[in-house]
């Protein structure tokens, strides 16, 4: 473990990745080494009781909190996610090369970064890497999973296959399935990505130089965009679920979270008219209380 531990104004914040000896993927590939980044925000209290995972979105990495954090007006002193009172923890996600293992980093079989040969991955497989990361702090029972859409599909994930390490599950304009929309939405995406005369160029260049300061990014988003790969089996969540959605999102449709939501055993749907696929802000702070007390 490589970790450093820095004051942010009133945030104690560490910054850290782990790594594991091996993480079987359902594709059938196993990456050996794999390394995980991460950043904690708060203490851990004496029984490792108060600790929250918040995943992040298609686009975020582990800087949620402090200066620049994508989730900085829900998490520190004081705010949604209190870290006064809790022990808040981010992870890069598996394939999200900030830190994490991903296309970016290099395939011991070659010598050379993985590029496009990075193995398929899955909500699952993401969510067995953090798995990995909280049983090595020591943490049992995480007090909550938190997240917005691939966030909140992370949530769903972890409630489906951790049910007694999860207290309550909190996503936000999530789906537990990809909408034929959505697919479309994201092979547009790669497309585009792919026909950038700059991406071409470098990639046909070499691997190395289309990993380059500047053309790094293209290729890191490429890989996230490989797979469509939600497919959350929400009859099996058996923690609590407090489920934040707009009706006017777009990219996960309601109609499909109040459909899920009402297969789910303990669960409430929170609506929040008017924000489409952003529903989550730091005026959540007593509905945020409510979900942990029933954690």
């Amino acid at each position: 473990m490589r970790d450093c531990i820095h004051w942010n104004l009133s945030l104690i914040v560490t910054v850290a990745t782990s790594t594991f000896e091996r993480l079987d993927l359902d594709c059938g590939v196993t990456l050996a080494p794999v390394e995980v980044a991460y950043e904690t925000y708060g203490t851990l209290n004496a029984d490792k009781s108060n600790a929250i995972l918040v995943l992040h979105a298609f686009s975020g990495d582990a800087h949620a909190a402090g200066e620049g954090g994508w989730w900085s007006s829900m998490i520190g002193s004081g705010k949604g996610f209190d870290t006064d009172q809790h022990f808040v923890i981010c992870s890069n996600i598996l394939g999200g090369c900030r830190g994490t293992t991903g296309p970016s980093s290099i395939n011991p079989e070659t010598g050379e970064p993985w590029a496009m040969s990075f193995p398929t991955v899955t909500v699952a497989d993401m969510v067995r890497l953090q798995k990995m990361l909280i049983d090595s702090l020591g943490i049992k029972k995480l007090l909550a999973v938190a997240g917005g859409s691939m966030g909140g599909m992370q949530a769903l994930e972890w409630a489906v296959a951790y049910p007694e390490n999860v207290g309550a599950a909190l996503p936000i304009a999530t789906t537990a399935r990809h909408s034929a929309q959505q697919i479309a939405f994201n092979e547009v995406g790669r497309q585009a990505i792919m026909a950038d005369p700059a991406w071409q160029a470098a990639f046909a260049r070499g691997i190395r130089e289309a990993l380059a300061p500047g053309v790094d990014g293209w290729v890191d988003e490429v890989l996230a965009l490989l797979g469509d790969w939600a497919d959350v089996d929400v009859a099996a969540v058996s923690s609590s679920v407090t489920w934040w959605h707009s009706p006017d999102d777009r990219n996960c449709p309601y109609s499909a979270a109040r459909r899920l939501v009402a297969r789910l055993p303990d669960a409430r749907l929170i609506l929040r008219t008017g924000t489409g696929h952003l529903v989550a802000d730091d005026g959540e702070g007593e509905l945020l209380d409510e979900l942990l007390a029933r954690a």
